[in-house]
């Protein structure tokens, strides 16, 4: 069982809304046992629920009357906006109080679902406009439908191809098939669905609920890759992404070994081939591999944060990031004193990394190195780096003048000593490495997979995100992670890497 299956199985559950959501996540999880129900729209909903949940259904305003550590309010409505504002206004938050109806569907086994309901033809049952909005995603998405079932006086004999018909004459021809349920009167219709055996998520299912879960399996169950799991099931997670600059890995992964705390999992990560040097590097250090045959990095992300389902925290790292002494341990305290202090909903942390469009502003600043940098290069401005100010993505003299005038232990290191400080990014942010929840993770709906091999846009995803839900990307500013350099960057940055700086001032463990 999850650990948010836990928290609800230990606590008084009240679920938001009554109706069709609500009967399917009740026949989901047997765990969840709602005290009651509360619904601002019963007089709405009208008969299209059942009259024993309306007798034990109440108005919000009962929640005031609970202890808040007491209860788990699980929001079952579609349209959420009246729950959510509710719930703000009287200091319930989210994740600790309440979650939403898909947060919990990411628990249910993806392998369940596609052999319950992905194996088989599906019939419809609801010819109205739902099914119409619909229809051509559960074509897509199931194996087929057989035909239509409809109650309406009005209902037509075909539709859309498919003979729609009459839920008795429906019913004895189903002959195994699952039914999906497009109508609203899912509630009033079930009661006939169980007559004849069908069950909630044995037999039948409501759309949104079915597509849900279908979303769910498309991310992590229709991807073909290997997995060699050496997972301590630990409450934190370290994914690197690595595979295409073989050159570091001695410097990167003996800083690794070194730097991050034994409550990680750690998992290397090769989107779009499998090398034998990093599995043989894993295995001797007990860290998990995952490999992928297609590249596409945001798949190989959710992949791996899906299968660490113990990692309550994940800290994404790419492979010509190089950790510093304290990196680890400043990030986690950053990004939970800033949480803590109420002012901010933090979406994830990052440490100070210069070449980076943000980081490279600040830490001229905080070093002084402000008047030479200009000096050589213009004036500073905090950037993208992709639609203005580009000398950081694009000049590898930028990246040679940062590595040279920091020397990221020593600077990561008095950083430390420091007052706490930290800053937030305006803009897109440069997610070489970051921390965030597992929670935001499913929040955002993962990474997403719009083709190609998704370069940058779990970057673009992660960040608009937090744009627009109105949670901080917060830059810890008392340590240093050193990034090697941005792709145009990256043939003159390995030669410098080769002959110079790393090689001849630090030892690839770590120590200055």
């Amino acid at each position: 069982m999850s650990s948010l299956l836990e928290k609800i199985a230990s606590k008084k559950v009240i679920i938001w809304g009554i109706g069709a959501i609500q009967l399917d996540m009740e026949a989901l999880f047997p765990v969840i046992k709602a005290a009651y129900y509360v619904d601002d729209r019963l007089e709405e909903k009208g008969r299209r629920i059942q009259d024993s949940d309306k007798k034990r259904a109440f108005a919000p305003q009962n929640l005031l009357m609970e202890r808040k550590e007491d209860i788990f309010i699980l929001i079952c409505e579609q349209n959420r906006d009246s729950a959510l504002e509710f719930l703000d206004r009287n200091g319930f938050a989210k994740g600790i109080h309440y979650v939403s109806y898909e947060r919990i569907l990411y628990e249910f086994s993806s392998d369940k679902f596609a052999k319950i309901f992905l194996d088989s033809e599906i019939v419809i049952w609801g010819a109205g406009k739902t099914f119409s909005d619909y229809r051509e995603y559960l074509e897509k998405t199931s194996k087929g439908i057989s035909f239509l079932i409809d109650g309406g006086e009005d209902r037509p004999e075909w539709m859309n191809g498919y003979q729609v018909f009459a839920p008795q004459e429906g019913m004895n021809i189903l002959a195994g098939r699952k039914v999906i349920v497009t109508s609203t009167y899912y509630p009033v219709i079930l009661e006939e669905l169980r007559r004849y055996g069908y069950l909630p998520g044995e037999n039948c299912l409501f759309v949104d609920t079915f597509e849900v879960l279908c979303r769910y399996y498309k991310l992590f169950a229709q991807v073909s890759y290997t997995f060699e799991d050496r997972r301590k099931q630990a409450p934190k997670m370290l994914l690197v992404l690595a595979g295409y600059k073989p050159e570091l890995w001695d410097c990167v992964f003996g800083r690794i070994k070194r730097f991050v705390p034994a409550e990680y999992d750690i998992c290397v990560a090769s989107s779009g081939c499998y090398l034998e040097e990093l599995s043989d590097l894993c295995g001797q250090n007990g860290w998990s591999y995952l490999s992928t045959q297609k590249n596409k990095i945001s798949v190989i992300e959710n992949i791996a944060c899906h299968r660490h389902d113990s990692a309550d925290w994940v800290i994404k790292m790419d492979e010509d990031i190089f950790l510093t002494e304290n990196t680890v341990s400043v990030l986690e305290n950053t990004y939970q004193r800033v949480s803590a202090r109420g002012r901010y909903e933090v979406g994830f942390a990052s440490p100070l990394i210069p070449v980076n469009g943000y980081g490279y502003s600040r830490i001229l600043d905080l070093l002084n190195l402000t008047e030479e940098w200009e000096e050589a290069f213009g004036p500073i401005k905090i950037t993208d780096g992709i639609h203005h100010h580009k000398k950081i993505l694009e000049n590898a003299n930028t990246a040679k003048f940062l590595w040279k005038k920091i020397m990221i232990d020593d600077v990561s290191r008095k950083l430390g000593e420091k007052k706490f400080s930290y800053s937030l990014c305006p803009s897109r942010y440069s997610i070489g490495m970051i921390l965030f929840s597992r929670e935001l993770w499913i929040d955002m709906g993962m990474f997403p997979d719009i083709g190609d091999n998704n370069l940058g846009m779990d970057e673009k995803h992660i960040t608009e995100y937090c744009m627009m839900s109105g949670k901080a990307m917060v830059i810890a500013e008392n340590t240093v992670a050193g990034h090697l350099g941005y792709k145009e960057q990256t043939q003159k940055m390995m030669e410098y890497y080769k002959n110079s700086m790393f090689q001849g001032k630090w030892k690839c463990n770590g120590e200055a």
